[in-house]
């Protein structure tokens, strides 16, 4: 019997210390300040009695009244709505050339003139350019210093010279229009002069001049007005063909 009572207090001993130290250890471990969940984070609503309205959006981070988007788009371009353009390529350009060339063959039968002129003993001058083939062309080397005297048509006062000089070409004096740059297909670049002149029979005649940027070589034709209207692009086709190569012997 004295067995079983010692039993019993330290069963009710054992009891009272495990809910002592189950009161003691949930007080250390609760927080110093307990989250208040009745206080909102929020700003304080205000209320405007007068219109009954609620605003609760901070006035510097207000963002929820989003007005209605307008259309910004910007005018239309007229080229916005046009094909793209296909890129070229280099062989789209060479066949674009020869179909150019092509049709100028067909238009106007050009043969091919070239020369090498030997101004001194170590110096050659390579010249190149197309003309219409009925028309006459002869080499000049006296009233020029090296060249070609062309006729237009074989016409007697319609001509064209392509020539060399030994010295400098000047022929701003005679041109009182300012001149324009020109180059022809081989990259010979130059400028161009035009005037029109009134003749001894009361017809009128343009001059008209190239010179290239070395200044040893150009271009000068005289023709009447009606000629030069006539041959326009024939004579620009002759123009652009002109190649003339230095050659220095070492």
């Amino acid at each position: 019997m004295k067995v079983k009572n010692l039993t019993i207090l330290l069963f009710t001993a054992a009891s009272a210390l495990m809910i002592g130290g189950c009161t003691k250890q949930n007080a250390e471990n609760a927080p110093e300040a307990a989250l208040d969940l009745s206080i909102s984070s929020e700003d304080p609503i205000e209320v405007d009695i007068l219109s009954e309205t609620v605003d609760n959006t901070p006035a510097e981070t207000a963002t929820d009244h989003i007005p209605e988007q307008i259309p910004t788009a910007e005018p239309e371009s007229p080229l916005q709505n046009a094909t793209p353009e296909t890129p070229k390529t280099a062989a789209d350009t060479s066949d674009t050339r020869k179909d150019e060339t092509s049709k100028i063959s067909s238009a106007v039968d050009v043969v091919d003139v070239a020369k090498a002129f030997q101004p001194t003993d170590s110096w050659t001058s390579d010249f190149f350019f197309q003309i219409p083939k009925d028309w006459s062309y002869t080499i000049d080397e006296t009233s020029i210093d090296w060249g070609f005297l062309i006729q237009v048509n074989n016409q007697e006062d319609s001509s064209i010279r392509i020539y060399g000089q030994m010295g400098p070409i000047n022929v701003e004096q005679f041109y009182t229009d300012a001149p324009t740059d020109f180059k022809t297909s081989n990259g010979l670049k130059g400028k161009s002069y035009l005037k029109k002149l009134t003749g001894e029979d009361a017809s009128s005649y343009v001059d008209g001049a190239i010179v290239f940027d070395n200044n040893s070589y150009g271009v000068s034709f005289y023709m009447p007005e009606n000629v030069y209207n006539e041959y326009k692009e024939t004579l620009q086709t002759i123009f652009l063909s002109i190649k003339i190569e230095d050659i220095f012997a070492e």
